[in-house]
């Protein structure tokens, strides 16, 4: 351990082994503090501790020693957001979650996912699938955020169009407030009139409020199919109507990628089609659903852009599809 700790960090310390942590929950040297003091902001600061729990006890523990020591929490998912609600005081604690990641139920009657806070939300998705379920929100970072982190931020993500975003699917919160006492709120039913919408606050909160343990999420049936197009045009503007009118048409997808002439010409020399050279926005849309549904809602998206879109390019299989 880095013999520059601080009598205070060692104090703290102390008291955590007294507690039952092992040492590799407390990250005390100061080189590998810096791991727990950044976000995708790529800012930074140094925390006084980061410190790793694995069940909501231990969580309890370091809130009320924080309380007893006047220090701050900041609590961190995968350290993935963009809004710096992780990065640190200098006499601040990290409490990274990431270890608290058990799946603790799938209730297929009532379609509900109970999770800890530190399941990434791509593992989630692919779990639930196994049930023929299906959880929507897909932030960008689905691959390694967590859904805790997902929850606190309200993250979105290209299904918000038709799916809405993270805080569409809470339906229950258990969370501890800083010193240590324990609240639970919302449940498994839609309509709950019983006391204030807890739930609604502590969603995009960023940790300000409390730290969360256990998450309640709704599931959807898993859509029977999906088709995906790429529409290009010649400007901004022309994409932006194009959107309008799908909706007005009652076009529904469920994704919708707005690239922009930098975007594009990032990576039109990796493209497996010819891209024209008048393109300066494409939409990526995708549709699912039943599979007549989505057949006709394609087949509508075509005959509505088939002269407006500089190019209309509809996968045919789930190869064509990864590839757009």
């Amino acid at each position: 351990m880095d013999k520059l700790i601080d009598p205070l960090t060692r104090q703290l310390t102390s008291r955590l082994k007294d507690a039952g942590f092992r040492p590799e929950q407390i990250v005390a040297d100061k080189v590998l503090r810096t791991c727990y003091g950044y976000d995708a902001t790529r800012q930074s600061a140094d925390p006084l501790l980061a410190l790793l729990p694995e069940n909501e006890l231990q969580v309890q523990t370091i809130l009320k020693l924080a309380t007893e020591k006047n220090l701050k929490i900041f609590p961190r998912g995968a350290g993935s957001g963009m809004s710096g609600g992780a990065i640190p005081s200098a006499d601040g604690i990290i409490l990274s979650l990431t270890r608290m990641r058990r799946i603790l139920e799938i209730d297929e009657d009532n379609m509900i996912a109970t999770v800890e806070p530190g399941v990434v939300t791509g593992d989630l998705q692919e779990e639930v699938g196994k049930f023929g379920l299906f959880y929507p929100p897909d932030p960008a970072s689905l691959a390694f955020s967590t859904i805790g982190g997902n929850v606190t931020e309200n993250a979105g993500g290209p299904r918000a169009v038709k799916y809405g975003v993270t805080g569409n699917f809470v339906m229950g919160l258990e969370a501890y407030l800083i010193n240590g006492e324990k609240i639970t709120c919302g449940n498994k039913c839609i309509k709950s009139v019983s006391g204030y919408d807890l739930t609604s606050l502590l969603v995009g909160s960023e940790g300000t409020l409390a730290v969360i343990t256990k998450i309640l999420l709704k599931l959807l049936p898993a859509p029977e199919t999906a088709k995906t197009s790429l529409l290009a045009f010649s400007s901004m503007t022309a994409a932006a109507h194009a959107v309008n009118a799908m909706f007005k048409y009652q076009i529904n997808p469920s994704t919708i990628e707005f690239l922009d002439h930098h975007s594009i010409n990032a990576v039109r020399s990796e493209l497996p089609f010819a891209l024209p050279e008048a393109a300066d926005t494409v939409l990526l849309v995708e549709i699912d659903g039943p599979e007549a549904q989505v057949r006709n809602q394609s087949k509508k998206l075509n005959e509505l852009f088939k002269n407006d879109a500089l190019l209309l390019i509809d996968a045919k299989d789930e190869s064509e599809r990864e590839q757009l």
